[in-house]
């Protein structure tokens, strides 16, 4: 017969040493304050993590969704960095660097042509040729249906950018602090 408290200690260890219990020692996207105006854009980011489950160093998947789920809300705040940086993980899915599988984001190359597309189209003073081939790249292969799907998921980012207040958060990763008055990419040079 199991031992039911046994079985208890056994799953609060578990989840101790996989960094699950602790929420203290390993970072999760969900560990800074997200103001009321940046929460829709927090949510929609939340919406696109995987689980991490075939990471070796799941602190190393937590940061990863960390630093995506900031980079979606200062993408959404008009960052071009950061839309950038969003299409990346939407086209990777950053794979675990151990073991090459798995991501701790869920590949969708819908949103990340979407994303290209508002990025080609931004008249950024940031703007390069090569962001306006990367569009063509990650959009190829698409279904018609996938690629104009992608228009009008393009076209409704940039209302939402247009009409919400979403303010840049830090991104601790890449020591970015919006507090400085400068957007990443300016932070970057």
């Amino acid at each position: 017969m199991v031992d039911i408290r046994q079985c208890k200690i056994f799953i609060s260890f578990l989840l101790c040493i996989s960094g699950e219990f602790s929420g203290h020692s390993i970072a999760s996207a969900a560990d800074f304050p997200v103001p009321r105006q940046d929460k829709q854009a927090y949510s929609e980011a939340k919406s696109y993590l995987a689980t991490c489950g075939s990471w070796k160093n799941r602190s190393g998947c937590k940061s990863d969704q960390d630093l995506f789920v900031r980079q979606y809300i200062n993408a959404m705040a008009s960052d071009f960095k950061a839309q950038k940086d969003v299409v990346f993980h939407l086209i990777a899915g950053a794979h675990d660097p151990d073991s090459g599988s798995g991501g701790s984001v869920r590949p969708n190359q819908v949103q990340a042509c979407a994303w290209s597309k508002l990025i080609a189209s931004s008249g950024s003073p940031y703007l390069t040729s090569e962001d306006l081939s990367s569009s063509v790249l990650v959009c190829d292969g698409l279904r018609p249906i996938d690629e104009a799907a992608a228009n009008l998921r393009a076209q409704k980012i940039a209302a939402e950018i247009r009409s919400s207040n979403v303010q840049r958060v830090a991104v601790p990763q890449l020591d970015y602090d919006p507090r400085d008055g400068r957007d990443e990419t300016a932070a970057d040079q």
